[in-house]
């Protein structure tokens, strides 16, 4: 049997018993697991040494830093080379200041110091790093690269990649290493002076590369980290091309490494014919930059046509009509829209000459799923000018604009329905978006990008979308910007939206996500977010931990933890109380969601019985009757913004009257009939992944079969 052909089955085969979320990577125990290692490890060519014995591929054809038909991201007019001072934030430069000290925040509010004291690397990286001043490579101290800050784990760096664990020990998260090596810190790095923060890139590049064999760790477990990683990288090099191109062996050691990544993101593609994600969509990313970077490698046009391939395939895969990714999180739609965005804006500065080299890529050179299809070569527009994307796939990427813009709230942040474990693809310009619930960035590269700007934006915004988009070829037809009203419905994610004045509401009752397979969604049918006068009062907690705290995981997408309705005991939709089970939560309870004028209705049959709930926003008061004919023990919630305080202030039998005060001297009166025994206790909020705030909710017994929330305030 041909020798790619027995890895793909082996793959095919082994991929039968991954049955989790695609970051986790969690396999079943199989028997062809044991032929699949053997095989990767001769495919692959994982022999533990360094990049600089690694043969392919030839860079004869490169001048500099990049050969002359590179596809390069960022508008060179922009580059941070010569950013002007103003836009240098104080923050910013301590910010990279403690970067050169290696103190570094990874998914949390503090900032760890990363260095590896076990370790001295500088022999290796003197190898990679030729060029520098030795004293300044033997004065640079390592970082783990494999330890989880937070619990001090460390994962084996010799351990072959399909055999890392993912929950090892119970505390330790996998995501703390990978995040460190995605390189997202490059933005801060790029606010410094030219030299020193171009030294100190390939200083950490080098450093990586010595520590993270090919193939070996848990840095390699992952292909979406290791796609992500090579984006980065990309970027880095983008930013301090007048370092690299003094040093041309350290950038040929880079560019091998990256072929090394682009290899094995096209042998360990996170493709599931049944449902893909934000996974999949990574891989793609990554190998586009590799190959949009790169032309000189042999593989560079095939990479180049797959990804193109499969961006518009998981446009149409992934994207709701309505605009919404299929995750059924919002702040997953915002990290969906930034590789979508970043990966189209990469292919559309391709030269002439690079999209007639598209047109000679033999397609049956690709042998890994899914195939790449000739056709596609007709499908996009590789002509002398005009875009290479069809008007169709930037409509509707200029619908996930509209859905981010049609669920911003008066203080600029979207609801943090599903899980939000601060996915971004890059963060080209540090302060941008550095709020995780900001999506202003990846709004504006897309208005740019389909030509559709209805509003001015300032400031980092406006920097980080002109860098990604500013510098491309306008569409001959631009898209019609796409008008939301105060008052919109998403009806396939299931998210409505009533406006009134300065005051928000946002109801979500819809599929919990791909395919109803729920990786990212949540336990939180006809639940709400309520902001009025730009401060949240009533809101969703995301999640603040995957697989280092399943109960706490399981319980931030609980029911209890949203603001609606439960019985007792038990859940809208079911998970396996596994590993295996955290990432998945079955599609049982037949949402549906309407928006009526000034009112919106929901229900679901996640119970015995239907709960139908109707909210009617007014000038003055948001009214909200529950009709819920259970005769099982129910439970109302109301989940509480870290900023608002909660106080009972009158029980008169069935009828609770509260205030709800907020930090910034603001209240609302919220009082509810039809219930009994209200209990103020500790509520479910997460300002990112990794970062748990205390919060406060309000729970009430439901009596009866219908009830009656009134939330007033000052107008």
């Amino acid at each position: 049997m041909n020798p790619n052909m027995r890895y793909f089955l082996h793959k095919k085969f082994l991929l039968l018993g991954k049955y989790t979320e695609e970051a986790i990577g969690i396999f079943f125990l199989i028997p062809v697991r044991i032929r699949m290692k053997l095989d990767a490890r001769k495919k692959l060519g994982l022999a533990r040494s360094s990049v600089l014995s690694y043969k392919n591929p030839e860079l004869s054809t490169r001048t500099g830093v990049w050969s002359r038909n590179a596809v390069l991201p960022g508008n060179p007019g922009l580059l941070p080379w010569k950013i002007p001072s103003a836009w240098i934030l104080e923050s910013e430069q301590e910010s990279f200041m403690e970067l050169l000290d290696h103190k570094i925040a990874i998914l949390s509010s503090q900032k760890y110091d990363v260095n590896d004291i076990t370790n001295d690397r500088s022999e290796q990286m003197r190898n990679i790093a030729n060029g520098l001043d030795s004293a300044r490579v033997d004065s640079y101290k390592a970082i783990d690269w494999h330890r989880d800050f937070n619990s001090g784990y460390k994962w084996d760096p010799t351990t072959f990649y399909l055999n890392i664990k993912v929950a090892p020990v119970a505390g330790a998260d996998i995501k703390g290493p990978r995040e460190l090596s995605r390189f997202q810190h490059v933005g801060i790095l790029a606010r410094g002076p030219q030299d020193l923060a171009g030294e100190e890139f390939i200083l950490q590049v080098a450093d990586w590369i010595s520590a993270n064999p090919y193939g070996y760790g848990v840095n390699w477990a992952c292909t979406m980290d290791v796609a992500l990683r090579a984006v980065n990288w990309i970027w880095g090099m983008r930013f301090f091309e007048p370092v690299l191109e003094k040093h041309p062996e350290t950038v040929e050691a880079f560019a091998k490494s990256l072929h090394q990544h682009a290899e094995h993101i096209e042998q360990n593609l996170e493709y599931y014919k049944g449902s893909t994600s934000n996974h999949y969509l990574s891989d793609i990313c990554g190998l586009l930059y590799i190959g949009c970077a790169f032309p000189e490698f042999k593989e560079a046009d095939r990479w180049v046509l797959f990804g193109m391939q499969e961006l518009i395939s998981e446009l149409n895969r992934e994207v709701y009509n309505d605009g919404g990714a299929h995750e059924a999180s919002t702040h997953y739609h915002r990290l969906v829209a930034e590789l979508f965005t970043s990966g189209a804006a990469l292919c559309e500065r391709m030269s002439y000459e690079r999209k007639q080299g598209l047109m000679l890529v033999d397609t049956r050179t690709h042998l890994v799923e899914p195939s790449l299809d000739e056709s596609i070569k007709n499908q996009l527009n590789l002509q002398s000018d005009g875009r290479i994307f069809s008007p169709d796939f930037y409509t509707r990427l200029a619908k996930m604009a509209a859905f981010s813009k049609g669920l911003t709230k008066p203080n600029k942040l979207v609801p943090q329905f599903g899980d939000n474990d601060s996915a971004r693809v890059h963060k080209i310009y540090p302060s941008s978006g550095d709020m995780l619930s900001d999506h202003q960035h990846v709004i504006l590269a897309i208005e740019l990008l389909t030509g559709s700007i209805n509003d001015e934006y300032a400031g980092s915004h406006s920097f980080e979308a002109s860098l990604l988009c500013g510098d491309i070829t306008p569409l001959k037809t631009p898209v019609k910007g796409i008008v939301q009203s105060d008052n919109v419905i998403f009806p396939n994610t299931g998210i409505a939206v009533l406006r009134n004045d300065n005051v928000f509401l946002a109801v979500t009752c819809g599929t919990n996500g791909q395919l109803g397979r729920g990786g990212h969604g949540h336990n939180d049918k006809l639940s709400f977010e309520l902001n009025i006068g730009g401060n949240d009062y009533i809101c969703d907690g995301g999640c603040p931990v995957y697989t280092a705290d399943p109960e706490m995981r399981n319980k931030f997408r609980s029911t209890p933890a949203h603001s609606t309705i439960h019985i007792k005991h038990r859940e809208q939709d079911t998970w396996k109380n596994t590993l295996n089970g955290l990432f998945v939560l079955r599609e049982r309870s037949f949402p549906k969601l309407k928006l009526d004028g000034n009112y919106i209705e929901g229900s679901h049959f996640g119970y015995e019985v239907p709960h139908k709930r109707r909210f009617r926003l007014n000038s003055g008061n948001l009214i909200i009757e529950d009709y819920f004919p259970s005769t099982k023990q129910k439970i109302m919630v109301y989940n509480f913004h870290p900023d608002v305080s909660c106080f009972i202030y009158s029980i008169d039998t069935t009828r609770i009257k509260v205030k709800l005060n907020h930090r910034k001297g603001e209240e609302l009166l919220l009082e509810v009939t039809g219930v009994l025994n209200p209990e103020v206790g500790n509520g479910f909020f997460s300002d990112g992944y990794g970062v748990r705030i205390p919060t406060q909710n309000l729970s009430l017994q439901m009596i009866g079969h219908s009830a009656k929330t009134s939330i007033t305030w000052k107008n």
